[in-house]
């Protein structure tokens, strides 16, 4: 009995201890091993007037947090260039979204991430890529030629089915 003052003081050192390198906000990187295919692409902006910038708007299905490392995924317009564009880090909360602005500029410029290329809105691909011990295409589509002000998405959320939607839905259930 006169222990147990010295093993509950050892114990809580050691439980604060446990994952405090972590952010509780991240998910260890091991979530990619199993769960990397779970990010979908999951609605898309080429917009054709040119009046506003597209975008690729990407979907996590999970109930928990996904957090990406800085150079483990890419996005691409072009399926034989499957690393054009290296996303910084990034997290997608859980049943959440994550738009990013394809406008040639590349990087992150008022809190949102920019790639280095724009989407056509006569139609084209674009595929969410993800690198471990090799290169993996995560989620990828050809999308048909789209109409301005008009988005390209999944219906529902994650799922497959593809619909045009004449009220783009930007980091919100599509509709």
């Amino acid at each position: 009995m006169k222990y147990l003052p010295f093993f509950a003081i050892a114990a809580v050192i050691f439980l604060s201890a446990c994952g405090k390198d972590r952010d509780p906000g991240k998910p260890n990187e091991n979530n990619h091993g199993a769960g990397w295919h779970t990010i979908y692409v999951n609605e898309i902006y080429a917009n054709a007037s040119g009046s506003e910038p597209d975008w690729i708007e990407l979907y996590n299905p999970s109930n928990t947090a996904f957090y990406a490392d800085s150079g483990k995924y890419f996005l691409t317009d072009k399926l034989d260039d499957l690393e054009k564009y290296s996303l910084p880090a990034f997290n997608i909360p859980a049943q959440g979204f994550l738009q990013i602005i394809c406008d040639n500029t590349g990087g992150i410029s008022g809190g949102q991430i920019h790639t280095d290329f724009s989407l056509k809105s006569t139609g084209e691909q674009v595929g969410l890529c993800f690198r471990d011990t090799s290169l993996h295409v995560s989620d990828s589509l050809s999308f048909p030629e789209t109409v301005a002000g008009t988005s390209y998405g999944r219906n529902p959320d994650g799922g497959s089915v593809w619909n045009s939607f004449n009220t783009p839905t930007p980091g919100a259930t599509n509709q």
